[in-house]
């Protein structure tokens, strides 16, 4: 009977852990929430909002933080999250991480635009990779990444375009300018360049199948909408004067 009492407490025990999600002692979601509203106020000297947090990490060893999206009221469009770790008690956030992507995505929409029709670009996704501890993004802008860190980052650039007619010859001459042009004055050496041709025909048809969510490579999804696929990848051994050799046509 005794050994029966010891089972039960041990999953009454078991239960109470589940149900309060290893919760910090005494805390609250809503005084989490606090507390991380207060560090991102402090930190960023500005008014912030954050959503309720949620728990997250290892189901199978317990959960080891919450975290929630937030941003600041000076700057809404940066949406981020924070994080409150549970074993310390120590709050983390990305801010300065979604900052920076978004200053270089709106760089390379720029430098785009110089080779396409921003009407033909149907989707664009921009991606930069560093080594946070030798890239410190708090006073850093991505003007500044690119002059100070040559080598210490990399780019992953994706992006849809609409053609009416494609010329293998003439799209390999665009693609090398836009590359010279944007490593040059990058500084970069290191992209990853992955393009998606469309028929212009199929324009319309992508945006309202494609209005929230484009995916990364439509052909693995198996989306068809195009009369034509190319693909084009530009790594550290790409030879950019041959482009043509990296055109891959999907039927």
């Amino acid at each position: 009977m005794k050994k029966h009492y010891g089972i039960l407490a041990i999953l009454l025990i078991l239960s109470m852990i589940v149900t309060t999600g290893c919760r910090p002692a005494g805390k609250s979601r809503r005084a989490i929430q606090r507390e991380m509203k207060e560090y991102l106020e402090a930190e960023y000297n500005s008014p912030a909002h954050v959503k309720r947090p949620v728990l997250s990490g290892n189901t199978g060893f317990g959960y080891h933080s919450y975290s929630a999206e937030a941003y600041l009221k000076n700057d809404p469009d940066n949406k981020f999250y924070v994080s409150y770790h549970i074993t310390d008690g120590r709050i983390t956030a990305g801010y300065h991480t979604v900052r920076l992507r978004q200053e270089g995505r709106k760089s390379m929409y720029e430098k785009l635009t110089k080779y396409y029709n921003p009407d033909d670009i149907l989707q664009m996704n921009f991606m930069i990779h560093y080594n946070s501890g030798l890239v410190r993004t708090e006073d850093m802008t991505y003007e500044s990444l690119v002059e100070e860190h040559r080598g210490e980052y990399r780019i992953d650039l994706t992006f849809h375009i609409a053609k009416e007619h494609f010329n293998e010859e003439l799209e390999s001459e665009v693609i090398r300018r836009f590359l010279e042009d944007y490593s040059e004055k990058n500084n970069l050496e290191k992209i990853d360049l992955f393009i998606v041709y469309w028929n212009e025909a199929y324009k319309e048809e992508f945006h309202k199948t494609f209005k929230y969510n484009i995916p990364e490579n439509p052909i693995e999804r198996g989306l068809r909408f195009a009369d034509f696929y190319l693909v084009v990848r530009h790594t550290t051994d790409f030879d950019i004067n041959n482009i043509s050799r990296y055109f891959n046509y999907e039927d």
